[in-house]
């Protein structure tokens, strides 16, 4: 514990935004201005409080940003902590932490299929994983459950950068796997590159770029047309 103090480092508030019904999402900087230490999907730092407590919280933002971002749940019947948190941390706000470490690593190895499951809270250092699979380029699914959609934290962001999208749209879709290895949601690309993550298209059917499976493929530019 004495030795993570050492080591500790004073950051700054300098973002805070409410991510679901009682999870704060905080952003930190470095108090001197200085760059911030790289870490890798899984990590998390220890937060310092005044009272001599140390608090874990996982890492969810850009590896490579120039701040660090956390969510944090308020349990009004814990130890103090998270609570300390919400009241304390506002933006302009200054507190000691040490870190990032890792017990929880995750590097995507190209042609291995990744499930992500996360209830709650815990989806913090699985967002930064699906990120990470999603820029690899690498098979992957998230399933996320919660009490209510409002208590989900993260939720329209991973939906975002994740989500099923013509189905928000309200377009039926055939579909029974989910997957990408049945073939039964195949649909007609006119205009745009894909992002192919299915098993059933070979290589050379891949580069025609006229049809992908929309279950788990996705648009690799910013404009994809369907024929729906």
């Amino acid at each position: 514990m004495t030795a993570r103090r050492d080591t500790a480092v004073e950051l700054t508030v300098v973002s805070r935004s409410d991510a679901a019904m009682g999870v704060a999402v905080i952003e930190f900087a470095a108090a001197s201005g200085r760059e911030l230490p790289r870490w890798q999907p899984g990590a998390h730092i220890d937060l310092m409080l005044p009272t001599g407590d140390v608090r874990q919280y996982s890492l969810n933002g850009e590896p490579g940003a120039a701040t660090w971002r956390i969510g944090v749940l308020r349990e009004a019947g814990g130890r103090g902590g998270s609570v300390w948190v919400h009241d304390n941390l506002i933006v302009g706000a200054t507190v000691h932490v040490a870190g990032p470490r890792n017990h929880f690593e995750f590097s995507p190895d190209k042609g291995t299929r990744y499930l992500f499951i996360a209830g709650g809270i815990g989806i913090t250092p699985i967002a930064a994983m699906a990120r990470a699979a999603a820029k690899a380029g690498v098979e992957y699914r998230i399933e996320y459950a919660g009490r209510s959609r409002s208590s989900m934290a993260l939720l329209d962001e991973l939906v975002d950068a994740h989500g099923e999208v013509v189905e928000e749209a309200g377009v039926l879709v055939l579909s029974s796997c989910k997957e990408g290895t049945c073939g039964t949601c195949e649909t007609r690309v006119m205009d745009g590159e894909i992002d192919h993550r299915d098993s059933i298209l070979t290589p050379l059917e891949q580069a025609a770029n006229d049809v992908m499976y929309i279950c788990v493929s996705r648009s690799a530019g910013p404009k994809l047309t369907l024929e729906l």
